[in-house]
């Protein structure tokens, strides 16, 4: 029997800059990108901010 994959490809509407505008005006959300910033080890910030 051969191998079966699933790919869930999305619809391609992710963009540079993305959430920046809610990081802003939401502490919350600045928190979040802080600890994944953290957890991960480099800035998610500025990848999602600035490509």
């Amino acid at each position: 029997m051969g191998k079966l994959a699933f790919l869930f490809s999305g619809q391609g509407a992710q963009y540079v800059g993305m959430g920046k505008q809610i990081v802003e005006e939401y502490k919350a959300s600045n928190a979040i990108f802080e600890e994944a910033s953290q957890a991960l080890g480099f800035d998610v910030k500025k990848m999602v901010f600035e490509g």
